[in-house]
């Protein structure tokens, strides 16, 4: 999305009164690169809900995890950080 595009949106959501949410999500999985894609992934549909839209999302880095459940000796997590506005309640919780 463009810039002019999202400030756009930016200003309809909050002329609008929308709901603006800053959520964290988290993958984890035994492979680094699966752990990332997922979570891009993840992100790539939450931008596809109508009456949504991302204003930003800061993936953090995957980390190691050491024994991270029973019969796991390591995994990979990853956290992303995602602002988002959503024209209702109903929406968010989907």
């Amino acid at each position: 999305m463009s810039d002019d595009k999202k400030e756009d949106n930016l200003k309809l959501a909050k002329k609008n009164q929308w709901i603006e949410a800053d959520m964290y999500f988290e993958v984890m999985a035994i492979d680094e690169e699966f752990a990332k894609s997922s979570m891009e992934d993840h992100v790539a549909k939450l931008n596809q809900i109508p009456d949504a839209f991302i204003e930003s999302a800061k993936f953090l880095g995957a980390r190691k995890i050491e024994n991270p459940m029973k019969n796991v000796k390591e995994a990979w997590s990853q956290v992303c950080n995602v602002k988002f506005f959503t024209k209702d309640l109903d929406t968010l919780t989907r």
